[in-house]
């Protein structure tokens, strides 16, 4: 059913990131991750397959060592992988790091692009409310959506939307001036985990829909699980019409004002 990728991780030890670490390896995809600890990667299959599967599963995982500022080991990570999928986000209050890793990301692309080789796709996460997704964030919710864009975003939040926005911006710069990194952005809304929640990353019945900044129609909901999330991303892997576009993951359905 899927096609045989290599797809590398950044984030994959994370509570968003860990989802599509577990999708790309139920898909059989051969999966990179890249890890400061890699003891952790370890302890994250034991919390998503158990301890018995656990070895396993890891078994099947390259884990490139290094934080998302170490310039080898991001380049490492990059060569040799089909699709690269970013999960930088709020980590490291207040020292946001999600810029500074974007601009490491592309300069690993550019890098194997300078070597004669071809980089691979990169989709990296930005949040829903960010430039022209602020009325997708209005139209979530009548009340939280405006209380979120207006007051949460802006007094709780600013300069971690602001590292984002700075993030979104280099790479809209990067993707005018160069036509061989393909990079597209995925805007979430508001994450949640939904206690015993366990979605199929192997079925085509999707609960969430990817759709361009400006379809500000029927969202269903202010928030989308971590599992859903990371299911957006992982379709990004085989699908191509998303590619070199900013879109939104999010939950579509009847008005929930």
């Amino acid at each position: 059913m899927w096609v045989a990728k290599t797809v590398s991780i950044i984030g994959g030890t994370g509570k968003t990131g860990m989802w599509a670490l577990k999708g790309a390896l139920q898909r059989g995809y051969t999966v990179r991750v890249l890890a400061r600890n890699p003891d952790k990667v370890k302890t994250i299959l034991v919390t998503l397959f158990g301890e018995e599967e656990a070895d396993v599963q890891l078994e099947k995982i390259v884990v490139v060592k290094g934080g998302i500022l170490d310039d080898g080991a991001v380049l490492n990570l990059f060569k040799g992988a089909d699709v690269v999928l970013s999960f930088l986000g709020m980590v490291d209050p207040p020292n946001w790091v999600v810029c500074p890793g974007v601009e490491s990301m592309v300069k690993a692309m550019k890098t194997i692009v300078d070597e004669g080789g071809s980089p691979p796709k990169l989709v990296s996460m930005s949040a829903m409310g960010i430039a022209d997704s602020r009325d997708q964030m209005k139209a979530s919710n009548c009340c939280m959506g405006r209380l979120t864009l207006w007051l949460v975003i802006p007094y709780m939040l600013k300069e971690c939307f602001a590292d984002m926005e700075a993030s979104e911006n280099f790479i809209l710069k990067e993707r005018e001036l160069a036509d061989t990194l393909n990079i597209t952005i995925i805007r979430a809304p508001v994450l949640k985990d939904k206690k015993g929640y366990k979605f199929d990353y192997t079925s085509t019945e999707k609960p969430y829909v990817i759709v361009p900044p400006s379809d500000t129609s029927n969202i269903a909901s202010l928030f989308l699980d971590r599992q859903e999330v990371a299911g957006g991303f992982l379709d990004c892997v085989e699908n191509v019409q998303y590619d070199g576009k900013t879109v939104t993951v999010l939950r579509k359905g009847g008005c929930c004002c």
